[in-house]
């Protein structure tokens, strides 16, 4: 019963933030998060709102960030943002767990984890405008990926400066969490900060 609920959680959890899954429909890659309790499927892409970045779990064993340039295809023609490097160890499972924690194991071994487990029914994976990956646990533990470091802003604006903008995710629901978008300006900032279904500002 226990499982079944948890499962149920997570559905409406996906439901919730299925706005992120944006850009699969021209690529033919379905889903923008992951929910708890699901197996990441080997090329499967999980994209952030703008559609600029997306990350992918390869055959080789290796979870990967990616930039797009220019059609996205292959992956070895975008730009490497961040990984967890466990192709070398012979990585062949990525879950996001029931209890809140995404491991990437080796048969029973686990290789890598981002130690969002924890107490609770909701959690997700996402990935941000910025290019991090985020992992929000049910007890409110997150990890953070680092960020594209050459930072983002909307295609076609002129931007002098690009500046660093709070903003808090899901706001006022049990998964609420501070992040940041890098935008020219507050406009900008408000744009992204409504692709990512936030608020400018941190969380109360």
């Amino acid at each position: 019963m226990k499982r079944l609920l948890k499962f149920l959680c997570a559905a409406l959890a996906l439901n919730f933030v299925m706005g992120f899954s944006t850009a699969s429909a021209q690529t033919g890659h379905a889903s923008g998060v992951l929910s708890m309790g699901e197996v990441m499927q080997y090329d499967k892409r999980i994209y952030s709102p703008n559609g600029l970045y997306f990350v992918i779990w390869q055959w080789d064993g290796n979870l990967v960030v990616y930039k797009k340039v220019g059609s996205g295809e292959p992956t070895n023609s975008n730009k490497h943002i961040w990984s967890t490097s466990t192709n070398k160890q012979g990585g062949n499972m990525a879950v996001f767990q029931a209890d809140g924690n995404f491991v990437i194991y080796k048969g029973t071994t686990p290789l890598w984890s981002s130690g969002t487990d924890g107490p609770g029914q909701l959690g997700v994976i996402l990935l941000d405008n910025d290019g991090s990956l985020i992992v929000s646990g049910p007890s409110g533990k997150r990890f953070r990926s680092s960020p594209d470091p050459e930072g983002v802003i909307n295609p076609g604006q002129s931007c002098p400066a690009v500046r660093q903008y709070g903003i808090c995710v899901f706001p006022g629901t049990p998964t609420q969490f501070n992040g940041w978008v890098l935008a020219c300006n507050i406009d900008d900032a408000q744009y992204q900060a409504t692709l990512n279904r936030a608020v400018l500002g941190q969380c109360r």
